[in-house]
């Protein structure tokens, strides 16, 4: 796509898509072909809190900024992700705009909501996915279900949303059982309960990774809808491998 294409993608569904945004930070449309990703953050904190750790990329990167350089070295790794089409900057309103290519998948929250019954298969489904993903060494970071689309056959495909992702140098098991820590937020609350959702990442990884003895302390300490500024720092610092797990 041309750069004028790209602006002309950009500004048609700012005007006429769906607006799917699920927090105060963003502004999500879609059509169907293409989602615009719109930074709406205040001026002030916008500059305080978007930008690319270059000299410290153990601490990731920031912001709408970060989750287009991320998306674009999840591509470089052939990480499972969406397709970045280009960005726009607004110099006057000072915002940033990514245009993505749409998936032709829902995210995988809306199938076990149509299957509620499935529900423990369709999650035990996810693990295996973030498991063979885990392999590119590449850590996506938020792994909530709206970030997860899954193919017809449930065993292959994508993530959106890379703004949290990063490298990891810490071993395969610490990832993925933070991963899976991380996939518990309030869209499992009438899905699955805690403990159930608990015995379940528990029978999973006793089952595929037998020797791994930290998984309750490691999955107890991230298993939280949302983690507080220290839980964060010490995910990062893990992930990166400056801090061990203890």
């Amino acid at each position: 796509m041309t750069p004028l294409v790209i602006l002309h993608e950009i500004q048609k569904l700012k005007t006429s898509g769906k607006d799917c945004s699920s927090n105060k930070f963003c502004k999500v449309l879609i059509n169907d072909q293409f989602v615009v990703k719109t930074d709406i953050k205040l001026l002030k904190k916008r500059f305080k809190e978007t930008h690319l750790n270059l000299k410290s990329t153990h601490k990731g990167h920031v912001g709408i900024l970060g989750e287009a350089l991320n998306t674009l070295i999840a591509k470089d790794l052939n990480f499972p992700g969406h397709i970045l089409l280009g960005l726009s900057y607004h110099h006057i309103k000072c915002e940033t705009s990514l245009l993505f290519k749409k998936l032709d998948k829902q995210p995988i929250i809306e199938s076990i909501k149509l299957t509620h019954t499935d529900s423990e298969k369709i999650l035990l489904k996810c693990f295996s996915f973030l498991d063979k993903s885990l392999e590119k060494k590449f850590f996506h970071g938020d792994t909530n279900l709206g970030n997860i689309f899954l193919n017809d056959d449930l065993s292959s495909g994508y993530f959106i949303d890379f703004e949290l992702a990063m490298p990891f140098k810490c071993d395969h098991n610490t990832a993925l059982t933070i991963q899976i820590a991380n996939m518990r937020t309030s869209l499992l609350d009438n899905i699955i309960s805690r403990d159930d959702f608990h015995l379940l990442a528990k029978k999973y990884m006793k089952r595929k990774h037998p020797f791994f003895r930290d998984f309750e302390p490691l999955f107890k300490l991230f298993y939280k809808v949302k983690l507080n500024k220290d839980l964060r720092k010490k995910r990062i610092n893990i992930i990166s491998g400056r801090e061990l797990n203890n």
